[in-house]
């Protein structure tokens, strides 16, 4: 059984349960693509590699009509997520936050049997993790930048969070429309792109 903390967001707005250590544990990065979630009404938005959920439930908390889907492939993530959805804290969320545990770069019947609908989400929201053990890994990015164009509705919004220094862009100018950069500092970047 792994440690878990309770963690206050938005001044008190909404509860993410996570590992206490040891595990990925939400941050600014979750917050800064959660507040560039835009739009009105019953939204459908998607949270692929959501970890715990924390810039998910941070879009359902802000947008009061918007349907958010927390896609995890890390049972153990998943299962944080599951708590966090149902804390009593959260109950202002309920109905309008889902969780499926699923690898996001599932392909055709594989996909919708693991609940993972093509072409349903106004919005896909991601921050990719970038290697796998030590070394740094882009395909898992790119994967997961394909999985969002299949995702997303014709004219939806991908925004992700990615280390500086890996080459998304190439791969998002293959499957979007329209791309480019919000911003970035020493040891990161945001990245939209529209379908």
């Amino acid at each position: 059984m792994t440690a878990e903390t309770i963690d206050a967001f938005h001044f008190g707005g909404f509860h993410v349960v996570q590992p206490a250590s040891g595990g990925h544990r939400s941050g600014m990065d979750a917050m800064l693509l959660a507040a560039m979630v835009a739009g009105e009404g019953a939204l459908k938005v998607a949270d692929l590699g959501a970890g715990a959920g924390a810039a998910g439930l941070a879009v359902a908390s802000r947008l009061p009509q918007a349907h958010v889907t927390l896609v995890e492939r890390s049972p153990e993530m998943a299962a944080f997520a599951r708590k966090s959805a149902v804390l009593p804290q959260n109950a202002h969320l309920a109905g309008r936050v889902s969780v499926v545990e699923a690898d996001v770069t599932l392909k055709g019947r594989a996909r919708v049997a693991a609940g993972l609908e093509d072409e349903i989400y106004d919005h896909v929201i991601m921050n990719p993790p970038f290697h796998e053990g030590h070394a740094a890994e882009p395909s898992i990015g790119a994967a997961m930048i394909k999985a969002a164009y299949d995702a997303l509705r014709n004219g939806g919004n991908l925004l992700m969070v990615a280390n500086r220094g890996l080459p998304y862009e190439p791969v998002l100018a293959e499957h979007f429309k329209q791309h480019g950069e919000v911003c970035r500092n020493a040891r990161f970047k945001v990245l939209w792109a529209k379908r």
